[in-house]
């Protein structure tokens, strides 16, 4: 007899690599882990596109049971359960044009160059603060990739996961490559401490699933239907 399946909150933030697809299901690597790990674990995902101050907020008070793809941090440690480790992983890159990007191993390489980003994001410890760099900031990923395969940029700051999906979309003529990583950053599934021991035990289940699905898929995860 199979046991009747438990529903769980899972909030996101709605980015390039956590998006939706045409019809509407939220979509990206760190979601289908989540979802495919929820199928192993007999357990109904409800996600929850909600932006980060909200979503740490509904966290803390118990709204929501788990908050994918989050950094840790010692505060944040005191309301949510973390697993062990993370085989999950935040890289922020350097896109340039294929001929270029060899040339260009370390920020001082951009020196004079003009580079474009999104405010807002952390892209590593003193990423931004280049004094002899012209960074110029655009509204959001999309119209920056756009920028970099018009040639109005000589680099752009990306997410790497981020940055491939937007290139394959641009369908371009234009071979970019990554140069170079700023930062790379382990992210978790973090559970809510509201649960009580209930939400240690999710935590490390998670941890330990993740972790043979990103063996099992070696780092490639496919899309599965919810």
């Amino acid at each position: 007899m199979v046991a009747h399946a438990e529903e769980i909150e899972f909030a996101y933030i709605h980015t390039g690599h956590m998006a939706y697809d045409m019809n509407g299901t939220p979509v990206g690597r760190t979601v289908e882990l989540a979802r495919i790990a929820c199928k192993r674990l007999n357990i109904i995902p409800i996600f929850l596109d909600l932006p980060f101050a909200r979503a740490l907020m509904e966290i803390k008070t118990g709204q929501v049971s788990c908050f994918i793809s989050i950094f840790k941090t010692k505060k944040r440690q005191e309301y949510l359960y973390y697993p062990a480790h993370s085989d999950i992983y935040n890289e922020m890159v350097v896109f340039a044009r294929t001929g270029d990007a060899g040339r260009f191993k370390s920020m001082k390489d951009l020196a004079g160059k003009s580079v474009g980003a999104v405010r807002g994001y952390h892209y590593g410890k003193g990423v931004l603060d280049q004094s002899r760099i012209k960074i110029s900031f655009v509204k959001d990923e999309e119209t920056l990739y756009k920028m970099l395969d018009e040639g109005r940029f000589d680099a752009i700051l990306g997410n790497r996961a981020t940055g491939a999906m937007f290139l394959k979309d641009l369908n371009s003529t234009v071979e970019i490559s990554v140069a170079f990583t700023t930062l790379r950053k382990p992210v978790y599934l973090a559970f809510s401490k509201h649960l009580g021991e209930r939400g240690r035990i999710l935590a490390d289940r998670f941890g330990q699933e993740i972790s043979r699905l990103v063996i099992e898929s070696g780092g490639q995860i496919k899309t599965v239907s919810p």
